[in-house]
């Protein structure tokens, strides 16, 4: 969802082609240049005449990575390319539900009381954090409870990966 990816491993092969020499190598870095992963010809898969797939690179951990590639071909030839952007959040966001007003005795509100989604991603960022009343309502930022009554309360969040977390309250008011 818009642009990451949600699931781990990630595999990122990479497609190279030579259509004189062949391909020698080919390697990629997942950490921008620091360590690099090679595969040689025996790893190659021949798709066409010149045209090689590697096995591919594999990412599990969440984040942004740009993932120089190079390839060396029989004859001595080498080409760097800049990277591949990849982005991965597999983890929900975090929900923090916010429930306000003046709380009385045995969990019983005795005001009204204004109940307020929110949360956080560390990855991709939030997208969305909303809260419905008596399940299947609509979803809101916030909603404010004035009647005296058990509230049953969904907390949901989404980040920009897709990813969502729920969780449940029940809010109890009695301001008589």
């Amino acid at each position: 969802s818009n642009g990451w990816f949600k699931t781990t491993p990630v595999v990122i092969p990479f497609n190279a082609y030579d259509y004189f020499s062949g391909l020698n190598t080919v390697r990629a870095s997942p950490d921008g240049g620091t360590t690099w992963q090679t595969w040689t010809q025996s790893s190659f898969t021949l798709l066409s005449n010149g045209t090689y797939l590697t096995p591919g690179l594999s990412l599990s951990a969440d984040g942004q990575y740009v993932i120089p590639y190079a390839v060396d071909d029989v004859s001595g030839w080498s080409r760097s390319y800049t990277g591949v952007s990849i982005k991965i959040d597999s983890t929900p966001p975090v929900i923090t539900p916010s429930i306000l007003g003046t709380l009385g005795s045995n969990g019983w509100y005795t005001s009204s009381v204004n109940v307020v989604a929110s949360g956080s991603d560390v990855t991709s960022g939030l997208a969305s954090p909303g809260v419905t009343v008596w399940s299947g309502g609509a979803w809101l930022s916030s909603a404010l409870l004035t009647l005296d009554g058990v509230y049953p309360l969904d907390f949901r969040a989404t980040d920009n990966a897709g990813n969502l977390a729920m969780v449940t309250r029940t809010v109890s008011v009695d301001t008589n």
